[in-house]
């Protein structure tokens, strides 16, 4: 998960291309409420 410019909790999923430079946006979207909390609860935590 991840924050988006606007502060918004994204779960992205995501993949290096070789080279370890580029990375490939393969889908992404708004969580849940469930899902915010846990990331905000980590976040908060670490």
């Amino acid at each position: 998960m991840c924050l988006s410019r606007l502060l918004r909790v994204l779960a992205v999923c995501h993949c290096f291309k070789s080279n370890g430079e580029t990375i490939r946006i393969i889908s992404a979207r708004k969580v849940t409420k469930r899902e915010s909390m846990q990331y905000w609860r980590y976040r908060h935590e670490t």
